[in-house]
């Protein structure tokens, strides 16, 4: 069944003809070469900028930007095995070192009252995407209400 929009416009749930003939319009864009191809450059062009932003700090240790598949996870539907690329910021280490990496810490004290510097964010995978990247608030924080169950001291009070 298609749909008319405008003029000359229809859109299919299935296709109709040709290689993917009745599966889902997705599935079959999916299925295509030509659509495999540019997800893996571009997934792999990511991984490459990524890299080279990571690589620019000394105090990355040992983390490194690595593309995987679906094809290790589990629960993967096995028709997306060829589609699916993720970019990995990886840390073998542990101990939270790629979330530091990419979002950085506010500085505090642990467990034993020591003061910890702040660190902040490299945010090699967003910076390499071009995905928003700083901090900041998008937001006024003074042009906010006050909240009347806070237990603050209420300004002007």
């Amino acid at each position: 069944m298609a749909r008319k929009w405008g003029g000359e416009v229809e859109i299919y749930k299935r296709v109709r003809e040709g290689p993917g003939k009745g599966k889902r319009t997705g599935t079959a864009a999916a299925r295509h070469k030509k659509t495999q191809a540019a997800v893996r450059i571009y997934a792999d062009n990511i991984a490459g900028h990524a890299s080279l932003i990571l690589r620019r700090h000394t105090y990355a240790g040992d983390a490194f930007i690595e593309v995987d598949t679906t094809q290790g996870f589990k629960g993967a539907k096995k028709k997306y095995r060829d589609i699916e690329r993720v970019v990995v910021l990886n840390d073998t280490r542990g101990m939270f070192g790629a979330m530091t990496i990419e979002f950085g810490m506010h500085p505090g004290i642990d467990q034993y009252g020591n003061f910890y510097p702040g660190v902040e964010a490299i945010a090699p995978l967003r910076r390499a995407a071009r995905l928003k990247w700083t901090t900041l608030p998008s937001y006024n924080v003074r042009s906010r209400k006050y909240n009347p169950y806070s237990k603050k001291i209420p300004p002007g009070g």
